[in-house]
């Protein structure tokens, strides 16, 4: 092959004088690679390929007409994936304090749709596919407005994407379990007037994409057609929980383009396993696989985000062709995914796909705020890596005519990866070395409590009673005998050699089937007269008063001797004035509280194991959880309390409910008498007050109801076939009027 490309000495000036005062290793990485792209806001090369002529010339590869050190050409082109941006959107917000610009003047989602938009030309990316969870709550409109300014940033540059709704960005985000699942909470149970998402990314915004091909009627599910090198592949959309009637959408949209090599992006189909590698297929995912995948062809390819992490898996369809289904979503990661994203550089002369993980944020950090987390180019197996695909082959069923066009260019993922690192220097990592032995670890003279579980038989059972000494010798712990009236046993809590690998602990203990069943718990505790029980702390010179005058200091009771009550204390920053509003509405809500709890008979706190218990729950197919700091108790069956009313005052029924339950049928029974039918509506939260997630309904009990012969009410919660009795926030009987005092 002759040489085109341009030799050190060919370069314009200006270009040249860019690579002036780097280090030598990366001026011969960026000319290797042929770069350009963007550095700094700032082309650095037009043309593809180049060598580094002081880069000695007499090794094996010098010679032949290519300089050495110049990467082959390839025929390739890259696709850029920002999988889930929901705290990129959050946390670049007023109402979280502007957390990103504050620290490092810059925000994570811009500097991904930025970098793609300065490099799309010269790494030839036609496409970019965001995989959902744009926003981490879909009910705070600021978080819309980071994306919508992110999302310009490619509308702008005419750069084509596609994106989808995930589960953070729908009201209701109910998890798919089984196929009675589709009769609830998917794409046709939505009111899409109400949808924030719609309202971001409607139709008319969509359509204005070159590449755009249609939307289904719902309007959470796309497709598009990116045409490159005379080849042409379609992007299909899925937003979370499609329905069937969606499903049926997208199979149409393969009939009618039968030629079209496809990816499916949607935001959930492929999990991670428990050791962070492995992939773990969903029921969601094997829905889609049963229902779309498997018997379409055309589809090669599947991407989704959702599960933190990244893993890769290869199935076979129904006609003996590889599936390659990927996930990959950094939102746990530090800085809430800090800016990382994927590049997929699809290589059609090798006959691979070519994987690479990096973020363009990290690099824009100031010097001053890296630490060892801040890497830009991911280098595990699971985030850089390789997939051999024989493309003609691959397509030859259903497109006899796709074109391996000849080769043109440098390899893309090199050359981002050189233009990446050119002017950044990874943070060293901290020395990270495993214990010696179990006595290897810091002894701090101020311990109060130091627990470590180990020594038992690999998967025997910790037995009640079972102490754990606490080192410093004050506050030991034993397991508890089992709740009565609960479903938990002894073989729950079992002794397991698993541990952290720089723990000096060489062992645990695993809690079994607690999961989703408060009735099912084991637990550790210390003795009431442990010195531990009595300690508080205190936080000196934190609070002032209006005056500005330092207050005494604040201590700090800790909430362990309330069973199973957790608490996080947040400081809000205010003005003068602002404090005086946010005091003048705390005692507006306080005087509410006990105007309603004077008029409460009784209440059952939902989720709460001793509440629950005290109240006489039972229930099918129960589940509860928590949302934004409130618990919540449904069924797919049926659930039930009992209230006390030993003065038969009660007279109303009131439950609470989350604007995120949009949709679902239920039924309310009272001492086995059918009281309301209920769908749930999410406007009548935000219709009381905009942005609203929690509201309650009262229901009238009738004066001749039925009641047990202490007064005891008996209220029961029955699911309609394919549908969820609940959630429920709250639950309370209350007298008509507060008593008299």
């Amino acid at each position: 092959m002759s040489s085109k490309h341009p030799s050190a000495s060919s370069l314009p000036l200006s270009s040249l004088r860019q690579l002036e005062g780097l280090p030598d290793r990366q001026r011969r990485l960026l000319l290797r690679a042929g770069l350009g792209l963007s550095l700094g806001g700032a082309s650095l090369l037009t043309a593809c390929g180049g060598g580094d002529n002081n880069d000695g010339g007499s090794g094996p590869d010098a010679g032949g007409g290519t300089p050495a050190g110049t990467p082959a050409q390839v025929s390739s082109f890259a696709l850029a994936v920002l999988p889930d941006t929901q705290f990129y959107s959050r946390y670049a917000t007023t109402d979280e304090n502007l957390q990103f610009q504050r620290k490092y003047g810059s925000t994570p989602y811009v500097a991904q749709t930025k970098w793609i938009a300065d490099n799309a030309a010269a790494l030839r990316i036609p496409f970019t596919i965001h995989l959902g969870d744009v926003v981490d709550q879909q009910g705070k409109p600021l978080q819309w407005q980071v994306a919508d300014s992110a999302m310009k940033v490619l509308e702008s540059a005419k750069m084509p994407y596609s994106i989808l709704a995930g589960n953070h960005d729908v009201i209701s985000d109910v998890d798919y379990v089984d196929a009675s699942s589709q009769s609830a909470n998917t794409d046709a149970q939505r009111n899409l007037a109400k949808e924030p998402y719609l309202q971001a990314f409607p139709t008319t915004r969509a359509q204005q994409q070159s590449t755009f091909g249609g939307r289904d009627p719902s309007g959470f599910h796309e497709y598009h057609v990116v045409n490159v090198d005379g080849n042409a592949f379609m992007v299909l959309s899925m937003s979370w929980r499609a329905s069937d009637a969606a499903i049926a959408w997208a199979r149409g949209v393969l009939a009618k383009h039968p030629t079209l090599p496809t990816i499916l992006a949607t935001h959930q189909l492929l999990n991670i396993a428990a050791d962070g590698v492995s992939p773990l297929e969903v029921p969601y995912g094997l829905m889609l696989w049963d229902k779309l995948i498997r018997d379409n062809d055309q589809i090669f390819m599947t991407l989704n985000g959702h599960y933190h992490g990244g893993a890769h898996l290869t199935k076979t369809n129904d006609f003996g062709n590889a599936v390659e289904e990927m996930v990959v979503d950094y939102q746990m990661a530090y800085m809430g995914g800090n800016g990382l994203m994927r590049l997929y550089e699809f290589d059609l002369t090798n006959n691979k796909i070519k994987v690479m993980s990096f973020s363009p944020w990290v690099t824009q950090k100031p010097t001053d705020t890296l630490n060892e987390f801040d890497v830009a180019v991911l280098s595990d197996a699971n985030h850089q890596f390789e997939i051999s695909i024989d493309f003609k082959k691959r397509f030859a069923r259903f497109n006899p005519n796709f074109a391996q066009p000849a080769a043109g260019n440098a390899p893309i993922n090199e050359r981002a990866k050189a233009a990446l690192l050119t002017h950044f220097t990874e943070p060293a990592p901290s020395v990270k070395k495993a214990a010696a032995d179990p006595s290897d670890y810091p002894v701090v003279a101020s311990t109060v409590a130091h627990w470590r579980f180990f020594g038992g038989t690999e998967g025997g059972v910790v037995p009640v009673g079972q102490v754990i000494q606490d080192e410093t010798g004050a506050n030991p712990i034993a397991r508890q005998p089992l709740a009565q009236g609960g479903a938990a046993q002894e073989g729950d809590l079992t002794w397991s050699s698993d541990h952290h690998y720089l723990s000096a602990a060489p062992g645990s203990v695993r809690f079994s089937n607690s999961v989703n069943s408060p009735l099912r718990m084991s637990a550790f505790a210390t003795d009431v007269t442990a010195p531990l029980n009595g300690l508080s702390f205190s936080a000196g010179s934190l609070l002032q008063g209006p005056d500005g005058a330092p207050m005494p200091d604040l201590v700090l009771e800790p909430f362990f001797r309330v069973h199973d009550s957790r608490y996080v204390l947040y400081w809000p920053c205010s003005t003068p004035a602002e404090a005086k509003a946010r005091r003048e509405r705390l005692a507006l809500e306080e005087r509410e509280r006990l105007a309603l709890q004077a008029r409460t008979v009784d209440a059952v706190a939902p989720g709460e194991q001793q509440p629950e218990s005290d109240h006489g729950f039972a229930g099918e197919g129960i589940e509860t959880g928590l949302n934004k700091g409130h618990r919540w108790r449904h069924a797919t069956a049926w659930f039930s309390y009992r209230l006390n009313d030993p003065k038969r005052e009660g007279r109303l029924l009131r439950l609470a409910f989350s604007a995120l339950d949009d949709g679902r049928r239920f039924s309310v029974w009272v001492n086995d008498r059918r009281l309301a039918d209920l769908t749930l509506r999410a406007d009548e939260a935000t219709d009381r007050a905009p942005g609203a997630e929690i509201y309650s309904r009262d229901f009238p009990l009738p004066e001749d109801w039925p009641r047990a012969a202490d007064g005891a009410v008996r209220v029961r919660l029955v699911a309609e076939p394919g549908s969820i009795a609940g959630g429920i926030y709250d639950l309370r009987l209350l007298r008509a009027t507060a008593p008299a005092h």
